[in-house]
């Protein structure tokens, strides 16, 4: 079965359910481990509610990765299937970590560097 992802502008999508970060720092890609799962993620989650999507990304970015200092981009408005599942992208440029919060995640990894990626 095929999921088709679809894209609009940022902020143009009525009621974004979820943010999606691609975080960066020293030119690699940031990827957190769930403490329930094996798999490596990139950090986001569900929009609160009261929350705009920009306040979400930068709590996911705490919550999931303990980001304290860094740059943040809109990207694009998603959804997945149907509108229902849908949510905003963003760039995340992160200069520091703090502690990881204790949360949901148990471990973070920063892959190798690479020329080939770049946020602005």
């Amino acid at each position: 079965m095929k999921t088709e992802v679809h894209r609009r502008p940022f902020g143009t999508m009525e009621s974004p359910r979820f943010v999606v970060l691609l975080s960066c720092m020293n030119g690699a890609i940031l990827l957190g481990r769930h403490e329930g799962r094996d798999t490596w993620e990139t950090q986001g989650g569900h929009i609160e509610p009261g929350e705009t999507p920009e306040q979400a990304a930068r709590r996911e970015l705490y919550e999931e990765c303990g980001a304290v200092k860094y740059t943040l981009t809109p990207l694009f408005d998603y959804w997945v299937g149907l509108e229902s599942s849908s949510g905003c992208a963003f760039a995340a440029q992160i200069e520091q970590l703090g502690a990881l919060p204790p949360f949901e995640l148990s471990l973070i990894h920063i892959s190798e560097p690479t020329r080939h990626l770049r946020i602005s």
